[in-house]
């Protein structure tokens, strides 16, 4: 095939293309796993939760950590139509320290056995009767040293609290701060200094059942509701990141799709007298476009090739607390997608070209 046959008596040339190809590529997929890294730190398990609303004050403007829902709001909830069942989280930012060392977390609190508990990997739940116990996320676990069954402390109103791990969670971050979950019980005690009827009974309620977060907001007065995907991208800060790698992403896209534009329009160029003399053979423009459009999908296929293990093994080099980046199926496959059609619509330069190509001026020029 042409093509091909071109390819292989110009390797020189076309590996450096495939070089620039790939440190394009490079880039775009570390901005997309920056996005996927972000949106984890950020807390992206509010997204997956299995209910249909998240439930809110409706003076708070969907703050999960400023809203603070009242148990009679609660009650209110649980008792509108389609709800079957309800589960309170309270969120509350802590330092945890051992042994001098200082550990930022956020401090999630659950009722027992409730939509909101996590999903214990490791040892056991805590017990809805015990106290100063937490399960904790395993990242925190690695990077603080510790195992389950450890203790921890932390200090609220100049009062030392000692927490035991009872087991651990795969649950991600929060706010950019590993997860740690307890009783909500232990959670108004740390954060309002009580607990009971007269504290706000979480930030937020989860609501499952037949009901739409719409529905909710008409049945109890003072509440604001929203879906678990909406709810995420209320969190402080989300928004305004994805938007901003997005822009990223979409600029990677444009300025590569024109880097490669650029490189095989000054070769279609360098190839003009070699052109006239194939329509001069017969073949058409639209033949010649497609061994030029054959050989800008190889060498971004080769590109990429050399771009995703590349990133993947920077990725698997920075250490848990450095640079938020992380990797999904999807991370590839629309990053390679959209790079491949930047160059496709790059090379339509080069085909402009080649349909102007004259064969008879063509030759002339050799001459």
């Amino acid at each position: 095939m042409l093509a091909l046959n071109e390819i292989r008596h110009r390797t020189v040339q076309f590996l450096l293309i495939v070089a620039i190809i790939a440190l394009i590529g490079y880039l775009v997929v570390m901005i997309s796993g920056l996005g996927v890294g972000l949106q984890e730190q950020s807390g992206s398990w509010v997204r997956e939760l299995p209910v249909d609303a998240v439930v809110y004050n409706g003076n708070a403007n969907y703050s999960l950590l400023r809203s603070e829902i009242s148990p009679q709001q609660l009650a209110a909830v649980q008792a509108a139509p389609g709800v079957r069942a309800v589960a309170p989280l309270g969120f509350f930012s802590v330092t945890t320290f051992r042994d001098d060392r200082q550990y930022p977390a956020t401090l999630i609190g659950y009722d027992h056995g409730s939509l909101g508990a996590p999903r214990i990997v490791e040892g056991r739940a805590v017990a809805p009767e015990e106290r100063d116990a937490i399960v904790a996320d395993r990242r925190y676990l690695r990077r603080a040293g510790l195992a389950v069954g450890d203790t921890v402390q932390l200090t609220v109103r100049l009062e030392t609290r000692t927490l035991r791990i009872t087991g651990a969670v795969n649950a991600g971050n929060f706010f950019f701060q590993p997860s740690l979950f307890t009783n909500r019980e232990t959670w108004q005690q740390l954060r309002y200094g009580a607990e009971g009827a007269n504290v706000p009974a979480g930030n937020v309620v989860l609501a499952d059942g037949e009901v739409v977060p719409r529905m909710l907001e008409d049945a109890v007065r003072g509440i604001r509701a929203l879906s678990p995907y909406d709810a995420f991208f209320k969190i402080e800060g989300v928004a305004a990141q994805q938007q901003t790698v997005r822009s990223l992403q979409i600029m990677g896209f444009v300025i590569g799709g024109m880097v490669i534009g650029i490189f095989f329009y000054v070769l279609t160029l360098q190839k003009v007298p070699h052109i006239g003399i194939l329509k001069a053979l017969g073949a058409s423009g639209w033949f010649v476009f497609r061994q030029l459009l054959l050989q800008v999908v190889l060498l971004t296929l080769a590109g990429l090739a050399v771009a995703i293990p590349l990133a993947l093994a920077t990725a698997a080099l920075i250490p848990d607390d450095g640079v938020p980046v992380a990797f999904t199926g999807a991370t590839y496959g629309y990053t390679a997608l959209g790079l491949l059609l930047a160059a496709m619509l790059g090379a339509l330069f080069s085909g402009r070209q080649v349909a102007k190509v004259d064969p008879i001026i063509a030759l002339g020029q050799q001459q």
